[in-house]
C-alpha cells in the first residue's frame, strides 16, 4: 500500500463482486477478506500502486472470447459483401445480355421492313417474301418460357373475362332500354307491368310470361 499518511481503508461494494475498472479503488483501500481467493494483478501507475483483478476471474470482458466474436463477425460481413457484389454483377451481365437480344432484335425488324417497303408486290419472288416474313416473326416473337407462357395466356383469359362482362352489361341495359320505350308507347295501365318486367330482368328473374304479354301488344 502507498504510504499516504492516512489511516488504511476497508473499500467493500454489496452485492456480488463485479470489475470495476483499476480507477475504482480508493489510495490506501485494501481488499476484504471475501475477495481475497482473487488473487490481484499488481499494475504501477506512477508513484502508486492500484489493484487491478484479473478478466479470467469474472469481474470483466473475456477478451479472447471478445476477438472471437469479433473476428466472425467480420467474416459474416465479408461473406455477406462477397455475396452482394457477385448478385450485383449477374444482375449486370443479365441486364447486358437483355439489351443485347433487344438490340438484335430490332435490327432483324428494321431488315424485314427495309426488305418489304423495297419488295414489288406482283412481280416479286415469293420465296423472298417469305423469308422476309419469317425473319419479322422470329424477331418479334421469341421463344417464351413456361412461365412466361403462363402470364400471358393469365392475362389474355382477364381481359376475356373483363370483356366478356362488359358485353353482357351492355346487353341488358339495351334489353332494359327497349322495355322502358316500349313501356312508354303504352297505356297507364300497361307501363306499371312494363316496368315490373324491367325490373325483374334486371334482377335475372323468368320474363317469358311478360314477354308474351309484351310481344302481343306491340
Amino acid at each position: 500500500q502507498p504510504q499516504t499518511g492516512q489511516s488504511p481503508q476497508t473499500w467493500t461494494r454489496p452485492g456480488p463482486p463485479q470489475f470495476l475498472g483499476p480507477q475504482s479503488l480508493p489510495p490506501g483501500a485494501t481488499v476484504p477478506p471475501t475477495m481475497a481467493q482473487f488473487p490481484p494483478t499488481t499494475v504501477p501507475v506512477g508513484m502508486a500502486a492500484m489493484q487491478r483483478w484479473p478478466f479470467e476471474q469474472g469481474f470483466g470482458v473475456d477478451l479472447p472470447e471478445v476477438v472471437a466474436q469479433e473476428r466472425e463477425e467480420q467474416q459474416r460481413r465479408e461473406r455477406r459483401l462477397a455475396r452482394n457484389r457477385a448478385s450485383a454483377r449477374l444482375r449486370r451481365q443479365k441486364k447486358k445480355s437483355s439489351v443485347s437480344l433487344c438490340e438484335h432484335r430490332v435490327r432483324l425488324l428494321e431488315t424485314a421492313v427495309q426488305k418489304m417497303r423495297a419488295y414489288s408486290w406482283g412481280s416479286g419472288s415469293a420465296q423472298a417474301l417469305h423469308e422476309t416474313m419469317m425473319a419479322a416473326q422470329m424477331a418479334a416473337f421469341a421463344p417464351l418460357t413456361a412461365e412466361q407462357r403462363a402470364e400471358a395466356l393469365d392475362m389474355v383469359f382477364r381481359q376475356h373475362d373483363h370483356l366478356t362482362t362488359s358485353l353482357l352489361q351492355l346487353q341488358l341495359e339495351g334489353m332494359v332500354a327497349n322495355w322502358a320505350l316500349e313501356a312508354c308507347s303504352q297505356p297507364p295501365g300497361v307501363f306499371a307491368t312494363a316496368s315490373a318486367a324491367a325490373a325483374a330482368a334486371a334482377r335475372g328473374a323468368p320474363t317469358h310470361s311478360v314477354s308474351g304479354g309484351g310481344g302481343g301488344g306491340g
